[in-house]
Formats: C-alpha cells, structure tokens, sequence
C-alpha cells in the first residue's frame, strides 16, 4: 500500500504544485510532500542536501548546496555547471529534499526533481522517489541513482546529506500558504487510489 501510495502522489502532486510555484521551489515542494504523505501514515522530515545532478551525454551538470570541494569536483566533470536556485533567495545556497518512512519502506523524495534540465529539454513534472536503507541514519545519506529521462538522455544523480536546517526557518517551509494546496493534493490522491489503475489526477 505504501508504494500505492507513493505513486499516487507522483501522479498528482506535481503539475499541481506548479500551478502555483516555480519549478526551483524546493523548500515549499519537499514541505508539500512532506504533509500530503503524513495524512496517509508516512513519517518523515525535511533534509538539506548536496544535490549533483550530471548529463554525460552533454556535457552539463545541475547541483545544489554544495560545499566549496564537492563544487571543484563537479566542474571536472561537467562542461557547463548550473546552481539550481530558488526565485526569492531563500534557497539560493540549499537543495532540500524529503525523507519518509512507512510499512514496506523507506525513500528520499527530491520533490522539485523537474527543475534540472531548465526547460531545454524534457523532464516530467514528477518527483524522483529513491528507496533508501530504513537504519540508515539521516546524515549518513550518500545516494548515487542513475536515471533516463523522456527522450532516452541518462544522468547520474547524486544525493549527500547535509546537517544544516535553516530550511526550515524560511517562509516558504511555513504551513499557512500551502495547506489548500495540500488538502487538493491529497484529495486527487485519494481519486487515484480509489481508482487504481484506471486512475486519472484531477485538475
């Protein structure tokens, strides 16, 4: 049920969420999910991370909060090197992603996955969901996945977590402004589970 759950969630969440925020909404996208997933039993927390995300094939890399040798080392690797960042500075030196857990597992949600690429070629408007050991300890998050997008480009995507959580302390992670949004979420949500496999996200 718990993936049931996930993939409803992949589903939905996201064309949603940027109806009313920019695709490099990391902080807003991860509380989002963060919230949506509790009403259905998950457990979890917001994490900082560095964040690599490297397109081989051109030549480009995408990260987010990287410390000073984590940067030197993406630029060995990557032609062209962009920060993602968030719109009103608030994010502007983190990437922040979600941790949950619930029977059957536990996953890193980078809510805001679709932000990499910046409009210059397709990535669907869904979160990246990665199953992740259930004892490991939240700081000693090191997660390599490697992935294909809609057109068959491959990238090598890159997660290490960091201790820091002004994240929280943000505007952006405050409840008041998103929880319509949470409750029209979870909502489609239970459409779709409701549905299963004929399942449709409502609008």
């Amino acid at each position: 049920m718990s993936e049931a759950i996930l993939a409803a969630f992949s589903t939905v969440a996201r064309p949603l969420i940027l109806k009313f925020f920019p695709p490099n909404s990391c902080i807003a996208s991860t509380r989002i999910a963060l919230e949506c997933l509790r009403r259905f039993g998950f457990t979890g927390e917001g994490l900082s991370v560095e964040f690599v995300c490297e397109f081989a094939e051109r030549g480009t890399a995408y990260v987010g909060g990287l410390r000073p040798e984590s940067e030197r080392e993406a630029r060995r690797t990557a032609k062209s090197f962009t920060r993602l960042k968030d719109p009103s500075g608030e994010g502007a030196d983190m990437h922040v992603v979600a941790v949950v857990s619930a029977p059957g597992g536990r996953w890193l949600i980078d809510a805001s996955f679709d932000q990499v690429g910046a409009g210059r070629w397709p990535v669907p408007p869904e979160p990246l969901i990665v199953p992740i050991p259930a004892n490991l300890d939240r700081l000693e998050i090191h997660l390599d996945a490697r992935i294909e997008l809609a057109d068959g480009v491959r990238a090598k995507v890159q997660y290490r977590s960091r201790p820091e959580r002004d994240f929280e302390g943000t505007p952006a992670w405050e409840l008041d402004h998103i929880t319509p949004l949470i409750s029209l979420i979870c909502r489609c949500m239970e459409e779709v589970l409701a549905l299963g496999a004929k399942g449709r996200p409502c609008q």
